[in-house]
C-alpha cells in the first residue's frame, strides 16, 4: 500500500512540473489523472438496494441515527447538509461512509466525492486526497497561496463533478483552517455559487469525519479556528475572514465496534 501511495505522490510531482508552463487552453495532466481515478472509484460501487439494506441492518445505534439524519436531509432537499461527525478509530466510520456513498448512488443516482488530507487516509476510505481531487495549491515546507483554476481546467473539473452533490472529508483533524477555506473557495468556483445565498462550499452537502483529539494539521491551526486576518490577506488576498466551522452541526460515533469482535 505504501508503495502505491508513494508512486502516486511521485506521479503528481512529475505531472505538476510538466504542467507549470502549459499552453493556454490545456488541462494539466494531474487533473486528468485525478478525474480518471475519481470516475474509476465511482464505477467500483457494485452494491444494490438489497446490499444497502443488509448494511443498514448491521448498524449500531450511533451509525443508524447518523445515517437516518444524513439521508433524511439528502432526500428532502430542504437544506444543505453540513455536519461534523466525531469518532475515534474503531467506531464504524469507514463502514458508515461506504454505505452512505452506495446509498447516494443507488437511491438518488448521485455521486459522492470521498476525500482525505493524506494518501494513506484517502486509501483507507477508497477516496482521493483533497488536494488532488480539487487541484488545491501545494508547496513543500510552507503554505501555498490560493490560486484559481484556469478556464480549461475549471471546465474539465465542472464536467467531471457535475453529478456530485455530496463531499465527504475524513481525518478532518489534519485539515487546517486555511485548507478548509481553500476547499470552500474551490467548491464555490467549481459549482459557481459565489453570488448564491448560502453558497458556502459550492452549495453541496458536506460531511466531515474525524477525531479532533488526534493528529493536528502540520504547521497550521485546526479547522475550527478562525483564519487570522493577516493569513486571509496573505494567502487569499481578501480582507475579511469567516469561521467556516460554525456552519457545521455536530454528531458523534461513540460505540467501539472493534472491542465487540
Amino acid at each position: 500500500m505504501n508503495e502505491i501511495i508513494q508512486n502516486q505522490l511521485l506521479e503528481t510531482q512529475e505531472n505538476k512540473s510538466k504542467s507549470d508552463n502549459l499552453p493556454e487552453g490545456c488541462v494539466p495532466m494531474e487533473i486528468e489523472n485525478a478525474i480518471k481515478d475519481f470516475k474509476d472509484m465511482a464505477e467500483k460501487i457494485v452494491m444494490n438496494e438489497t446490499d444497502i439494506e443488509n448494511s443498514i441492518s448491521r448498524f449500531n445505534i450511533d451509525q443508524s441515527n447518523i445515517f437516518k439524519k444524513i439521508t433524511s436531509v439528502l432526500q428532502s432537499n430542504d437544506k444543505i447538509l453540513r455536519i461534523f461527525i466525531s469518532g475515534p478509530g474503531g467506531t464504524g466510520k469507514s463502514f458508515l461512509i461506504e454505505t452512505i456513498v452506495a446509498w447516494n448512488k443507488i437511491i438518488r443516482n448521485k455521486e459522492t466525492a470521498v476525500t482525505a488530507p493524506t494518501g494513506i487516509a484517502a486509501y483507507n476510505v477508497s477516496g482521493l486526497t483533497i488536494h488532488r481531487l480539487l487541484h488545491l495549491p501545494v508547496e513543500h515546507g510552507c503554505t501555498a497561496k490560493y490560486k484559481e483554476l484556469s478556464p480549461a481546467a475549471l471546465k474539465q473539473i465542472r464536467q467531471s463533478l457535475e453529478n456530485v452533490d455530496l463531499i465527504i472529508i475524513d481525518e478532518i483533524s489534519m485539515v487546517s483552517n486555511i485548507t478548509l477555506m481553500y476547499i470552500h473557495l474551490r467548491l464555490t468556483e467549481i459549482f459557481n455559487t459565489s453570488e448564491c445565498d448560502d453558497g458556502w462550499f459550492g452549495k453541496i452537502h458536506i460531511i466531515v469525519f474525524g477525531d479532533l483529539l488526534q493528529l493536528p494539521p502540520v504547521r497550521e491551526n485546526f479547522a475550527f479556528v478562525e483564519v487570522a486576518k493577516k493569513d486571509i490577506e496573505k494567502y487569499i488576498g481578501a480582507i475579511n475572514s469567516f469561521n467556516l466551522w460554525t456552519l457545521f452541526e455536530y454528531d458523534e460515533l461513540t460505540i467501539n465496534m472493534r472491542q465487540k469482535k
